[in-house]
């Protein structure tokens, strides 16, 4: 009986050891696998290829053959890409990206005009900014607007400093916070009699697109008509 387990065991054990001979000569004989290049991405729209400004730049010259030759986006567009080394659809993301930059700082401009208003008490201020008015740069602005970030989406109020060395009619101008200059000498000699009839500062209108700021003041007569219509 020993002897057939024995022999059994034998067999079992023969035959393991050529299998695994057989398996280890296959997979020597086998080629070495080389490491696959990984596939290129698909082209999500997001940016692969180049940075923000050179898929505006490539932006810039599409629309301007557009205007030039009168052609459609896509008759040139695969070509300046193309010739830039960025993807068309990467050029149309980052115009996604700017346009939605851009109405979130609107927005934000708006809620900080909005921020502001509330800011102040009204009852403090007499807004003036729906009056007929003219543009007019605020003087001495360089003495002050090197911060015009600060206060690019502030309101524009003017206040009257009677007690100003240089020129008891002066009318400051302040957008926010920031004190960006004076009313003109001859236009204030103007305004401060009526601003001082009015009693209040005054919240007018402002062009801060540019600079200079530009300020929204209102015409004389629509002013003089204003302060007239407040006479007991």
């Amino acid at each position: 009986m020993w002897l057939v387990l024995v022999l059994i065991g034998g067999v079992v054990f023969a035959i393991w050891v050529v299998a695994k001979v057989v398996v280890e000569t296959k997979r020597a004989a086998s080629p070495i696998r080389v490491a696959e290049a990984p596939r290129s991405q698909p082209d999500t729209g997001v940016t692969q290829a180049g940075d923000a400004a050179l898929l505006r730049h490539v932006s810039e010259r599409i629309k301007a053959r557009q205007e030039e030759e009168g052609v459609g986006f896509w008759d040139i567009a695969e070509a300046e890409a193309t010739r830039a080394g960025v993807y068309v659809t990467d050029v149309r993301y980052q115009e996604v990206l700017d346009a939605e930059a851009k109405d979130a700082l609107e927005q934000a401009e708006r809620q900080a005009i909005f921020r502001e208003r509330h800011l102040f008490n009204l009852a403090d201020y007499v807004d003036l900014s729906g009056l007929d008015s003219t543009r007019l740069k605020a003087r001495g602005q360089g003495n002050y607007t090197d911060k015009r970030a600060s206060f690019m989406s502030g309101v524009c109020r003017l206040v009257r400093e009677p007690g100003n060395t240089y020129d008891p009619n002066a009318i400051v101008t302040f957008i926010g916070q920031q004190k960006v200059g004076y009313v003109s000498a001859s236009r204030a000699a103007s305004m401060a009699p009526l601003m001082d009839e009015i009693g209040k500062p005054l919240i007018i209108g402002a062009d801060l697109s540019g600079s200079p700021v530009i300020l929204l003041l209102p015409t004389l007569p629509a002013l003089r008509s204003w302060v007239a219509s407040q006479r007991p």
